[in-house]
């Protein structure tokens, strides 16, 4: 949505790499932000990031910055949810809701590269995808290695303020991140 807009260096290949920089930093340093409003499974900020992340950047520098967070996770790095690391976070229960962070940030990523921060039903329409995406991997996974004791919708109803909580804190910082760079092209066209 605002790749075009973020000049951050001439030369594509050193633009891209600072854009997957910045968003591994991005996502490793807000991803490990929890608070356990549910009792199952914490209110993070993960998807709200990694969607911004691929939001912001499209679908390539979304996926490989996502994928760049996951791999420092694995690596060590205290950067999953709870300042967590370890393959053993990839692998165990919670894994699903790791291959739908990249699944997401493909996909958000790619239909935000069409939209506009003002095309409110689009933008709202893929935050909540991307959410659902991440939802249903991850579900999918912890249920296949811990079978569910209760029905589906009473395991998801818990979780759906904290997603639209994201959902409106994603949807105010597209907005804000929209003006600010409307106002700042509009400040350097009058200075030509």
């Amino acid at each position: 949505m605002f790749a075009k807009s973020l000049r951050l260096h001439k030369n594509e290949a050193v633009r891209v790499l600072l854009s997957v920089l910045i968003g591994i930093v991005l996502i490793s340093v807000i991803s490990p932000l929890s608070v356990d409003l549910t009792g199952q499974l914490p209110f993070t900020l993960q998807t709200y990031i990694i969607i911004l992340v691929a939001v912001v950047f499209g679908w390539k520098i979304g996926l490989m910055a996502t994928g760049g967070y996951i791999l420092a996770g694995i690596a060590g790095l205290p950067v999953f949810a709870e300042y967590g690391s370890g393959i053993e976070r990839i692998l165990g229960q919670y894994g699903g809701f790791y291959f739908g962070f990249l699944m997401a940030a493909a996909v958000c990523g790619y239909l935000a590269e069409s939209a506009t921060p003002k095309s409110y039903v689009r933008n709202i329409s893929i935050w909540l995808i991307g959410h659902l995406i991440v939802l249903l991997l991850g579900f999918s996974w912890l249920w296949k290695i811990v079978p569910p004791e209760t029905s589906w919708t009473d395991q998801l109803e818990p979780l759906i303020p904290g997603m639209m909580i994201k959902v409106a804190l994603g949807l105010i910082t597209v907005h804000i991140l929209g003006r600010f760079i409307e106002n700042r092209e509009k400040l350097q066209k009058s200075r030509t």
